[in-house]
């Protein structure tokens, strides 16, 4: 859980303010600051279950998920932190959207090649979406 306080903060954007003070008027400029988030270690069995995997990456630890079928979208678009559901297997398949670009964005996975960890793209429009999930506390 902290680990994942500190990434929400540490990629959170600063504001900065300057008055325009010909026509009075403010303009605000964003900067994104990066930090990077290194997930406590991950015991090897935790490759071969992409949903134990995300429940370590993301330190929600000492819950059942059930299989990733069974876990159900709350959300209609990818946010960093959150998990993107996909219907790549019986069971469903889960990852964790690391990053978003605008025509898709980046999970970090287990178990799409057997238990293994693996990084990929998917296109916002791909087939294989069946939703995203945003998790609380």
């Amino acid at each position: 859980m902290l680990g994942l306080i500190f990434f929400l903060f540490a990629n959170a954007q600063v504001a900065l303010e300057d008055t325009n003070e010909e026509y009075n008027q403010s303009v605000i400029y964003i900067m994104a600051q990066s930090i990077p988030y290194y997930p406590p270690p991950i015991p090897q069995w935790v490759y071969c279950s992409c949903v134990e995997f995300a429940k370590q990456y993301l330190d929600k630890t000492g819950k059942s998920w059930g299989t990733a079928y069974k876990i159900q979208p709350n959300i209609d678009h990818p946010i960093v932190g959150g998990l993107v559901l996909t219907n790549e297997s019986q069971l469903g398949h889960i990852g964790v959207i690391t990053s978003i670009a605008k025509s898709g964005f980046w999970i970090i996975e287990s178990n799409y090649k057997p238990c293994q960890q693996t990084e990929r793209f998917i296109e916002n429009n791909s087939p294989i979406i069946r939703g995203f999930r945003v998790l609380n506390g």
